[in-house]
């Protein structure tokens, strides 16, 4: 019962710290009324929420309930310029800090109720490797903004509805895509670096693409297969720089153990090709995920991004009711595919209860989960969402730079464990990330191809004008899970 409570501890806290955030957006959110019609044009050339038959986007909230609850933030003395600026960073940190933070706690040792390998009985310090439970932190996180829609009105749109019932019964589908998706990403990440981790993410641009035209009929451009050749390339490059890093020796003396071992966590080749696996198969998934959406939740069924992210982490947390016992009782393996199906709940809440350092890791991750979504979800009201696009491009880079920083600056065999370094094959990666950003701005057209001819830009905009189009909708909806 005392790890049980020292988990749910931290969340509160990551709940209550996250409300001053909250209600500093909701205090200076009014006081902006007269720039949004520069930002619904603004939004109207990616997709005009107009098409689908909703009013523009505005974020002006009737919140003055909650005015007298934070005063001492005084958002209401920045510019609208500096208002967008601070919820822009607010998003690029937040972002940056949820795959890092995930990183930490996958790193993080701790005593447990079982022992770290199957033939091992004596060692119950274990770094806390656990997908699974990852993924039920951030479904809980997700779950607050439920709270922040319903209560606080945080992301209600003016003239959409709350969701019907028959709309939030349909969301248990996505939601579960989106449970498969994540679990097989952080499996990835177990053995991945970070940075390697954000960047093979952006080949969900090529399954996304590929599965709209199969499945919605949707027609790609020229500059469309030129984008996805290049975001293939760029995948193919990381990889293998990834796959080369794994194959290095660890060169640091101050991180060998007494027996001449390396005191960090080891990966091999193939533990890194399989993460590679799995992370592109979560991709995959979160592909199908969105054609999902775009079948079900378009036109009545449409819910704001706040709504949408609240309910499928509120399906995601009901259905760790089944899945945490199953995982638990599943039988143990030495096989690395043995994440997929085995996790020790029971074993996860001791670590916590045995580790302020790892409860404090969790609760970085759901707070930063939560920031992101709210954030993510301003910017894209306040400015629009190409703006978002470039900064979750900048958030791969972050996620580089900080691991890079961490490496080189920690100071500790710990540090260096969550860390990064830059070796002969970081070139090749960074090769592979600046392909990566050319690929998908191009696909969003933010950048345009010389040897493109301007016709295919032109019949795209025709294409995104078509009156079935619920690109507007859709994007943002997409935005609004793509980061968690």
């Amino acid at each position: 019962m005392l790890c049980i409570f020292h988990f749910f501890q931290c969340l509160f806290v990551v709940h209550y710290y996250s409300f001053f955030f909250v209600d500093a957006a909701m205090i200076a959110e009014p006081l902006y009324a007269g720039s949004k019609h520069v930002v619904v044009e603004e939004a109207s050339q990616v997709g005009p929420a107009e098409k689908s038959g909703k009013p523009p986007i505005n974020c002006n909230h009737n919140l003055t309930t909650a005015h007298h609850s934070l005063t001492f933030f005084r958002f209401d003395l920045l510019s609208p310029a500096i208002y967008k600026l601070v919820w822009a960073g607010l998003m690029l940190a937040s972002g940056t800090l949820t795959t890092l933070f995930a990183k930490i706690q996958f790193e993080t040792e701790a005593v447990g109720s079982v022992s770290c390998n199957i033939y091992d009985d004596d060692n119950f310090i274990c770094p806390f490797s656990k997908p699974w439970f990852s993924v039920l932190e951030m479904k809980v996180a997700m779950t607050t903004c439920l709270f922040l829609y319903h209560v606080l009105g945080v992301g209600k749109e003016p003239g959409v509805p709350d969701p019907s019932y028959a709309t939030i019964k349909k969301v248990w589908f996505p939601a579960a895509l989106d449970l498969l998706n994540t679990v097989l990403g952080n499996c990835g990440l177990v053995w991945i670096n970070s940075s390697i981790y954000q960047m093979t993410r952006g080949s969900v641009v090529i399954f996304s693409a590929l599965l709209s035209v199969k499945w919605l009929g949707r027609r790609l451009r020229n500059f469309h297969y030129w984008s996805i050749f290049f975001v293939t390339v760029a995948v193919v490059l990381v990889g293998l720089a990834g796959i080369q890093e794994g194959n290095e020796e660890p060169q640091d003396d101050e991180c060998q153990d007494d027996d001449g071992g390396d005191d960090t966590t080891t990966v091999s080749s193939g533990q890194v090709l399989l993460g590679l696996v799995f992370i592109l198969a979560a991709q995959l998934v979160t592909a199908v995920q969105f054609i999902a959406e775009d079948r079900m939740m378009s036109g009545a069924n449409y819910m704001t991004p706040t709504a949408l992210v609240g309910y499928e982490g509120l399906w995601g947390t009901a259905m760790f009711c089944v899945l945490g016992p199953l995982l638990t009782i599943t039988p143990r393996s030495d096989s690395d595919l043995a994440t997929l199906w085995h996790e020790d709940f029971l074993d996860s809440f001791t670590q916590l209860s045995n580790s302020p350092a790892l409860c404090g890791s969790v609760a970085g991750y759901a707070l930063a989960i939560l920031l992101y979504n709210v954030s993510a979800n301003t910017v894209t009201q306040t400015l629009s969402p190409v703006v978002r696009s470039i900064l979750e491009a900048c958030r791969t880079l972050g996620v580089w730079i900080l691991g890079l920083c961490i490496y080189y600056f920690g100071g500790t065999c710990g540090a260096k464990a969550i860390g990064e370094t830059w070796s002969d094959w970081s070139y090749l990666e960074l090769g592979g990330f600046g392909l990566l950003l050319t690929g998908t701005f191009a696909y969003k057209a933010l950048v345009r191809l010389p040897w493109v001819a301007p016709e295919d830009y032109e019949a795209a905009e025709e294409d995104a004008k078509a009156p079935d189009s619920t690109a507007g909708d859709k994007e943002k909806q997409y935005s609004a899970l793509a980061g968690n």
